[in-house]
């Protein structure tokens, strides 16, 4: 299993095999969504910044 980090370090998700897994921080359950292996080896990842305007 490998860990998902943001720039700032804090703990995304996480990856194993064909799954990626997200745990709620306020309930605490675990969000698995899968993907197919055969198309690609590794999720690929896109951060995106969203800047706030006031």
């Amino acid at each position: 299993m490998e860990d998902i980090r943001c720039s700032c370090g804090k703990l995304i998700c996480q990856y194993q095999d064909n799954m990626i897994i997200i745990k709620c921080r306020h309930c605490k359950r675990f969000l698995i969504i899968r993907f197919n292996q055969a198309s690609q080896t590794k999720p690929r990842i896109f951060w995106r910044e969203f800047k706030k305007e006031y």
